[in-house]
């Protein structure tokens, strides 16, 4: 096809007299479909060996599900799938939860010092600041929140590198109707919240960028 259309550029130069570089300006600009969103930070441009993400969740905060491991896991799958990152650079939940089981005193170290503790160079740290899922009254249906800020750190030197400006960076995911059972329910939610995180991480193409679950923007709000 690029071919066809260079070919076609190259008639048009040739029997209009059109100017060279304006032809292959045009043909060179992306289309919307192919820009993309600066990342914030380029976590790939960052040489690192292991990244730990820790998940905080208030005590307050009850749920039915283990949110510290559904959140670990929905957002090492998007930096997998998205950033071409190593599953085995990235700290296991398990692994995480067989050091803090089997090492006295771990619950009072700090996310960085954790992180250190674990051999990792990154910390992607994320505190959930509210969390709901709701059964609707008809059969099998579900209303699901979830609102959770996250900040990337350099353990070795504390360093916050993400975000440059504020202390961290907010999300809010959630959806007024979800079929099916609540693994479903709690998946989307999930799922949703890791990609609003990741996206700021690497160059993400503009349609894929918003997605329906996404509540951040204050416009949604309004």
């Amino acid at each position: 096809m690029k071919k066809i259309v260079v070919l076609m550029a190259a008639s048009m130069i040739f029997y209009n007299g059109c100017d060279v570089g304006r032809i292959f300006g045009i043909l060179a600009t992306p289309t919307h479909s192919e820009k993309k969103v600066p990342a914030e930070y380029r976590l790939k441009s960052h040489k690192f060996g292991s990244m730990l993400i820790f998940v905080e969740q208030p005590a307050w905060l009850a749920a039915d599900v283990n949110i510290r491991h559904h959140l670990t896991q929905s957002i090492k799958k998007q930096l997998c799938q998205k950033l071409n990152i190593a599953e085995a650079s990235v700290v296991s939940y398990s692994e995480l939860s067989r050091f803090r089981t089997g090492t006295p005193g771990s619950a009072m170290f700090t996310p960085v010092r954790l992180g250190r503790a674990l051999n990792a160079d990154l910390l992607l740290l994320v505190t959930i600041e509210n969390y709901q899922l709701q059964k609707l009254p008809e059969a099998d249906y579900y209303r699901g929140s979830l609102s959770a800020s996250a900040a990337l750190l350099d353990t070795n030197s504390g360093r916050k590198l993400w975000p440059a400006k504020d202390e961290s960076k907010t999300v809010k995911v959630g959806f007024d109707v979800q079929k099916g059972d609540p693994g479903i329910a709690v998946s989307r939610l999930f799922g949703a919240c890791a990609h609003c995180i990741v996206r700021y991480l690497y160059d993400c193409p503009v349609n894929n960028f918003k997605i329906a679950d996404d509540q951040s923007s204050i416009s949604w709000e309004q």
